[in-house]
């Protein structure tokens, strides 16, 4: 006589064959583990340990012009604390020993030291830090061209460059350009002031996690949603 299989036993074999030991828990333990187990993609920059040193040690600069409009006035400041809070997660998340030095740290160094010249390399020599990530701003909007403000969609042009302190001279140990545009394939109507806001809350949170990605290890799934 044949056996009619149930739910129960198609979850059996499905806990059975992803984890070798079957399971009697949460029916949605299954497919959260394949998401949990998603491949893992190394960063283009890893930010590496100095020799005999428990951790890195991170300054993240964020720089460029944000004032041709007053609704993108603080963009820079919101985006380089934006990505201290990201970076500093993922790495924990990833089990990285990363330091990121906190904005209060870099804003007391920028008032004992206004000079905007100052490079980076220095900087990060002067903070004790084994690297800086400097973020610079070509280009930024938040509303649709020709929209009339009438509907938001974010568009950035940055250049990120990395530098590693221990080496000699001011050159960049990696640079890229990062172009975003958010949402990439719609517009997003104006209902309020409100909107605009959460709105600038959400794309600087996108372009925080284009940039975090590539100085520590993503999931696919995370790499693919800034690609």
């Amino acid at each position: 006589m044949k056996k009619k299989f149930t739910r129960r036993h198609v979850l059996g074999l499905f806990c059975l064959a992803g984890t070798g030991i079957g399971c009697s828990a949460n029916p949605l333990y299954f497919p959260m583990m394949l998401l949990n187990n998603q491949p893992q993609n190394p960063p283009e920059f890893p930010l590496k340990p100095r020799p005999r040193a428990e951790d890195v040690k991170v300054v993240v600069l964020v720089s460029g012009r944000t004032a041709d409009s007053p609704d993108t006035i603080g963009l820079d400041r919101a985006l380089n604390a934006e990505l201290i809070s990201l970076l500093e997660e993922r790495c924990k998340a990833n089990k990285e020993n990363v330091l990121v030095k906190k904005m209060k740290a870099i804003d007391e160094f920028r008032a004992n030291n206004p000079d905007p010249t100052l490079h980076p390399m220095q900087v990060g020599k002067e903070m004790k830090a084994d690297y800086v990530i400097e973020v610079e701003i070509q280009e930024l909007e938040l509303f649709k061209p020709g929209s009339r403000r009438q509907f938001l969609q974010g568009t950035a042009n940055l250049t990120v460059n990395a530098y590693d302190t221990s080496k000699v001279g001011k050159e960049a140990a990696y640079s890229m350009t990062l172009a975003q545009s958010f949402p990439r394939d719609r517009e997003v109507p104006v209902e309020s002031p409100a909107s605009i806001e959460n709105f600038r809350r959400e794309f600087v949170k996108r372009l925080a996690s284009a940039i975090v990605v590539k100085f520590t290890t993503s999931s696919t799934d995370q790499k693919f949603q800034m690609s």
